[in-house]
């Protein structure tokens, strides 16, 4: 069955003086209401499951409107760019881990001077008091060395 029929009614009851009910007109108009409703119950069944969720079978890709195939397939396409990108997000990271070298970068800026070292004038003094015996002292900034 294709549509379940229209209930439309036949007959007004409130034509019917007082006592003059036409009961089978009555019998008539609520086996066609049966009917319908039945036949409605009919064919929710055929789409809808107890749970109250369409059937699996209902639903078809020869069912769906063309947009909704598009939008599905911009959506799906989407998604698996998403996936792409996280493998190779996760991918960068595992050679990362791993200490992979990367490219060189560009060479930073010049760092302020540091502190002056030892001064590079050497006092060289030379104390004989004899002959056999020589004293040299050199004074090294605040260094002093004895030989």
């Amino acid at each position: 069955m294709a549509q379940p029929p229209q209930y439309l009614r036949d007959k007004n009851f409130t034509d019917d003086s007082g006592s003059g009910t036409d009961h089978s007109a009555i019998n008539a108009e609520l086996d066609r209401v049966s009917d319908s409703i039945n036949d409605i119950r009919f064919n929710l069944a055929l789409i809808q499951a107890d749970d109250g969720r369409l059937r699996s079978d209902v639903v078809t890709y020869d069912s769906l409107d063309d947009q909704i195939v598009r939008d599905i397939s911009g959506a799906a396409r989407a998604e698996a760019a998403a996936v792409r990108a996280e493998q190779a997000a996760r991918e960068a990271a595992e050679k990362a881990a791993k200490g992979i070298p990367g490219a060189t970068g560009e060479q930073g800026l010049q760092g302020e001077p540091g502190p002056p070292g030892i001064s590079p004038r050497i006092d060289v003094i030379d104390c004989g008091y004899a002959q056999e015996t020589q004293v040299t002292i050199i004074n090294a900034g605040d260094a002093f060395f004895h030989s």
